[in-house]
């Protein structure tokens, strides 16, 4: 049996709450697979192949770490409806070739309270900012954190460690945060 068939009743008629959840997840987080979409959000992989045949996301098999993953990440016509309902204008950017980091960066939107999720600020928006405040920067920032959340008014950078890392870009990281950022402390995975 093929995943995507013609017709109209392969594609989603209506988004749901579930479904908005996905699109504004991914546009902080950029890409999430098939099993976190479920275990978090309670999307089944039909209805991810609904959303996908309806033009709002897309899914490729991959294989990270050993294991077939299906990635799932949104198109444009997702965006628009996040730019439309949400007024979300800044899109996180996954590449593919960062799968596992990009995929435990998931795992710790996901595993911090909804509140935090909501003050989310990807590598994007934060390079931005800091360009906006530091122009000089422009084109010296070699690295920046990953993300960055607020509770209650403090700032936390978040990084997932890749297994790359040195001690010496983990401490650039730090720096940038604290320094650019205005993070008082960092959540390292």
């Amino acid at each position: 049996m093929t995943r995507k068939k013609k017709g109209a009743e392969n594609k989603a008629k209506v988004i749901t709450g579930k479904d908005a959840k996905l699109f504004k997840s991914l546009t902080r987080i950029g890409l999430i697979n098939a099993q976190q979409s479920k275990n978090y959000l309670n999307l089944s992989l039909e209805r991810l192949y609904k959303l996908e045949n309806g033009g709002y996301i897309e899914t490729s098999k991959r294989i990270v770490r050993g294991q077939n993953n299906l990635i799932v990440k949104l198109k444009p016509k997702g965006k628009d409806y996040c730019r439309q309902e949400f007024g979300i204008r800044s899109y996180c950017v996954a590449q593919t070739n960062h799968l596992y980091h990009d995929l435990e960066l998931s795992e710790i939107f996901f595993n911090i309270p909804e509140k935090l999720q909501d003050t989310w600020k990807h590598e994007g928006e934060l390079i931005k900012e800091i360009y906006e405040k530091f122009p000089e920067q422009r084109g010296n920032l070699k690295n920046c954190i990953d993300a960055r959340i607020e509770n209650d008014g403090e700032l936390i950078g978040i990084e997932s460690i890749g297994s790359t890392y040195s001690k010496a870009d983990i401490e650039l990281k730090e720096n940038i945060a604290k320094e650019f950022l205005n993070c008082e402390r960092m959540e390292r995975a």
